[in-house]
């Protein structure tokens, strides 16, 4: 029972981690621009960059450093409230793998 268990566990591991069909391990997400300027009242499409790039339809969670300054949507839109600055955050829901832009709103 107990190396079902463990068999079972490690299966789970590598699935979250690797793309089944391909075989590939998503070895990071960046984006086009790690940092940008944007105008307080804009919207804005943020690029994210997936290595590899077969990773591109993964399900991914955005999130904002500080929703008083913007906020992101699930498809990557930028909405930018206030003057000041913001780290957003894409990460890969079945791994920690995750990337980073930080945004000045002037």
């Amino acid at each position: 029972m107990k190396v079902l268990v463990l068999i079972s566990l490690i299966g789970l591991l590598l699935f979250s981690c690797t793309k089944s069909d391909i075989g590939v391990v998503l070895q990071g997400i960046s984006f086009k621009d790690s940092a940008i300027v944007v105008n307080a009242g804009t919207t804005t499409k943020l690029i994210p960059v997936f290595k590899p790039a077969d990773f591109e339809d993964i399900p991914v969670v955005w999130s904002s450093s500080d929703t008083d300054m913007a906020t992101v949507t699930s498809d990557g839109m930028l909405y930018a409230i206030n003057h000041g600055t913001v780290w957003i955050t894409i990460k890969d829901k079945n791994s920690a793998t995750s990337g980073k832009c930080f945004v000045t709103i002037q």
